[in-house]
């Protein structure tokens, strides 16, 4: 097992790791020698080495040495970037790095929709909506968000757990057809009051700090539950909203409940004076902000989409319900006729007249 152990000399320590890291992850082509990287010059070693980052974090950081050393995407990340300082032009890092959600949930989702569309059952828009569900899914995990997210920054993990908790639910939910939409109403996970309760359970459980740490440390498991977990109490929170019988007034004010309980998160994390997560206050930086500036980032972040996106639907209910009203009523003229002649006194109901004879 490879030893994040700083030898007597730094540079050429620096230089060490990184030329096997190079080697190992096979970015240098047959024809560049590798022993080159032992050759490199102390001043054009780069500023952020690995040694140099567990002197300044210490044990923490060091005890993830052994994950780190067998992860393969930071091997392959941290080669392709060290031979490019090196040796320019040896390298082509390629952009796409497949996940199990992007290779499996993403494909599984895309078959349940084509199931669906068969026959003409699902209509355009909603195909285009469902489509543009299972893409934002698999660009989440297969882009460079998805190792940014899995070893170094807090705000890309948050990003994909927005996108598998709310914004590819909301869009696979709108492409259910009515039809099938009506046999599933009864399902108890898809009412309004246990929906909710239950989406915001899954939202805060999984960001409490020790639960959060320890999923990421097991990426090839629970971590994948809480991705799952997403995005199922996300399908259950826009269920009702998108199928529900509710009035549009009913709607909005579930949403707005859902607004108002869920923006705490995000509020916190940017407020908290200091980093919460040690997995990524110990993780392995070199760009970017810190540990505390990217938690910051993070909870504006999502604070700030939580607004747009469920305040905004929420108004749109609000306004709907308004415009319903006003149109036939509490408000209406025709309620206000009804209305005063339900009261003692009021003006006599008008003559109803008979049918015509033919």
């Amino acid at each position: 097992m490879p030893s994040l152990r700083r030898p007597s000399t730094r540079a050429g320590s620096d230089r060490a790791i990184l030329a096997r890291d190079a080697r190992v992850a096979g970015h240098l082509p047959a024809q560049v020698d590798g022993e080159r990287l032992l050759e490199v010059q102390p001043e054009e070693a780069p500023r952020h080495a690995p040694v140099r980052h567990v002197q300044a974090h210490g044990a923490p950081y060091a005890d993830r040495a052994d994950d780190l050393w067998r992860d393969p995407g930071v091997r392959r990340l941290r080669a392709a970037r060290v031979a490019r300082l090196f040796v320019p032009g040896a390298v082509s890092v390629s952009p796409v790095h497949p996940s199990a959600e992007a290779i499996g949930l993403a494909p599984v989702l895309a078959v349940g929709l084509a199931l669906g569309a068969r026959g003409g059952r699902i209509s355009r828009p909603r195909l285009a909506a469902g489509a543009l569900g299972v893409v934002l899914v698999f660009a989440a995990f297969v882009t460079e968000l998805e190792p940014l997210a899995n070893h170094t920054f807090l705000w890309a993990h948050l990003l994909q757990n927005v996108v598998l908790a709310e914004w590819a639910p909301v869009l696979l939910v709108l492409a259910v057809p009515s039809l099938l939409a009506e046999r599933v109403a009864g399902f108890p996970f898809f009412r309004p009051l246990v929906a909710l309760p239950l989406w915001l359970a899954v939202y805060y459980t999984w960001h409490l700090p020790w639960i959060y740490d320890t999923a990421l440390r097991h990426p090839h498991s629970l971590l994948h539950v809480e991705h799952l977990t997403y995005l199922a109490a996300g399908v259950c929170v826009w269920w009702p909203v998108v199928h529900g019988r509710s009035s549009a007034g009913a709607k909005a004010a579930y949403l707005f409940a859902a607004f108002v309980l869920a923006s705490p998160l995000g509020l916190l994390l940017a407020l908290i004076p200091r980093a919460i997560y040690p997995f990524y206050v110990h993780a392995p930086r070199t760009w970017g902000p810190s540990a505390l500036a990217d938690q910051q980032i993070a909870g504006v972040t999502m604070a700030a989409e939580e607004a747009i996106v469920f305040f905004g639907t929420f108004t749109a209910y609000l306004l709907r319900f308004l415009a319903d009203e006003q149109a036939g009523g509490v408000f209406s003229p025709r309620a206000k006729a009804a209305a005063a002649r339900a009261r003692p006194g009021g003006p006599p109901a008008a003559p109803v007249s008979a049918p015509p004879r033919h």
